[in-house]
């Protein structure tokens, strides 16, 4: 991650500091404090089986620079303290700053299928060249997206990221925290209905991520599905075709033209 002083965290996260000093920077982040390492933040977060705030002493004595929580905890002896009002708000605030500090232009992916495969082929493509961040495995939620956002560092040149949704406004909230360059999306089907009730519905919810697009951005849109192909209507930034081709047994994706990457 690239480093944040406490005092501009502070700001960042419109926390306060209950215990320490809030002096410091930090240099990394983490949500599982059995990966925390000196200089790391940890971000205190409630899950369905375990809750982040019973692991801030674990944090804090491996050498956390702070930890951020939004209850109340047991005293602790010693460290930085944040409550924030949303630890898990904080987690996409913090990441949403240090893609923009870091000005690498960032390449978001989504789709109702072939997402995570997309969003591979496109890192291993731009690896060929450039030192390349890409989201582990489907972390594609509020959750894993902040976090590979925060592996940024100053070798990174370009990230790929993967949005999923499973409820309205999720691509929405994602796309503000990754500020796409290119937002590819690889097609639109009834995958997920039940969150959101029709087809029309889900092409919405994607439809987030072109939209999202600044002027000088890029959309890649698969022309062979009638819901991505409109979508092109959804955004003032340029957009590229993409289609399958059928020219092999083992279908691939072409797009036409190849446009460069944007810069951030």
């Amino acid at each position: 991650m690239l480093p944040i002083e406490l005092s501009e965290l502070k700001s960042v996260l419109n926390g306060e500091f209950v215990h320490g000093t809030g002096g410091g920077e930090a240099t990394g982040a983490q949500t599982d404090s059995r990966a925390v390492r000196k200089g790391d933040l940890f971000f205190a977060i409630r899950g369905r089986n375990q809750d982040g705030h019973d692991f801030v002493q674990e944090a804090l004595s491996k050498g956390a620079s702070a930890v951020i929580v939004d209850r109340e905890i047991e005293k602790v002896r010693r460290g930085n303290v944040m409550r924030v009002r949303d630890s898990v708000a904080a987690l996409g605030d913090l990441a949403k700053r240090i893609r923009s500090k870091s000005g690498v232009p960032v390449v978001a992916v989504t789709g109702s299928n072939g997402k995570t495969t997309a969003k591979d082929m496109i890192a291993h493509v731009l690896g060929a060249d450039r030192t390349v961040l890409a989201s582990q495995k489907s972390y594609n939620n509020h959750l894993g997206l902040p976090i590979t956002l925060l592996g940024i560092d100053k070798e990174t040149d370009v990230v790929v990221v993967e949005c999923g949704t499973s409820a309205p406004g999720e691509i929405a909230y994602l796309a503000g925290i990754a500020q796409p360059n290119v937002s590819v999306v690889t097609t639109v089907s009834e995958t997920h209905l039940e969150g959101f009730g029709t087809i029309d519905a889900i092409a919405r919810e994607k439809a987030a991520l072109v939209e999202k697009l600044a002027n000088n951005g890029t959309a890649v849109l698969n022309m062979d599905n009638e819901h991505t192909k409109r979508m092109s209507r959804a955004t003032t930034a340029r957009w590229t075709a993409s289609r399958s081709s059928s020219r092999s047994a083992a279908a691939g994706w072409r797009t036409t033209p190849s446009p460069p990457l944007p810069s951030a």
